[in-house]
């Protein structure tokens, strides 16, 4: 026990009637007013950040402008796609020019290339659906002096093209014309795989 416990009811009520002064109700008045400022002033910049947000999502009228000159652009492309993609088709598809170059000086002593016959296959399904590779042909026709030139040709073609396989089709005899053979060989790649020489 405190001594306070002893004294008699009228000590706390004079000193409660001490604690009533003026500068005692100013401070607790202050405080109070100070509670209200902070308050208000978080109100106010919760507006102020509602606000910018609002008007951070306010749509620019610059970028609308843009967005659609940017559809109208695209527009006009789809109707130039229509029409270049079979332009883009075409020039996708690989070339012989190379090969025409510089074949004749491939093939080996012996051989006259005389006809050279470039064609291309798109894929198309098998009877069961499975898709099938686009393929490039390549038929030489070249006359032939000597068993070991006709031999050799083929091999000579594939290492020169990088083509993946070569087919003799048809061999005739060379009239007035000593130990010569017209041969047509067929070169063929298939695109997209991994034959030798890759696609040109």
């Amino acid at each position: 026990m405190r001594t306070a416990d002893f004294l008699p009811p009228e000590v706390f009520a004079d000193h409660l009637d001490r604690r009533k002064t003026p500068a005692r109700l100013l401070v607790v008045a202050g405080v109070a007013m100070l509670g209200v400022l902070v308050s208000g002033a978080f109100a106010l910049e919760a507006a102020r950040l509602e606000r910018a947000a609002a008007e951070a999502e306010r749509p620019d009228p610059v970028a609308e402008q843009a967005a659609r000159d940017l559809d109208r652009i695209y527009g006009e492309m789809e109707r130039y796609a229509v029409r270049l993609d079979p332009l883009a088709d075409h020039l996708g598809r690989p070339t012989v020019s190379w090969i025409l170059s510089g074949i004749a000086d491939r093939v080996g002593s012996g051989v006259r290339i005389e006809d050279l016959v470039w064609s291309y296959r798109p894929g198309v399904p098998d009877p069961r659906g499975r898709p099938q590779p686009d393929q490039v042909e390549l038929a030489v026709t070249a006359t032939v002096v000597g068993k070991g030139p006709l031999l050799e040709l083929g091999d000579h073609l594939l290492d020169f093209t990088g083509f993946d396989r070569a087919e003799p089709r048809r061999q005739e005899v060379v009239k007035d014309f000593r130990d010569a053979v017209r041969v047509e060989v067929v070169l063929t790649k298939e695109l997209g795989g991994n034959g030798p020489g890759g696609d040109r």
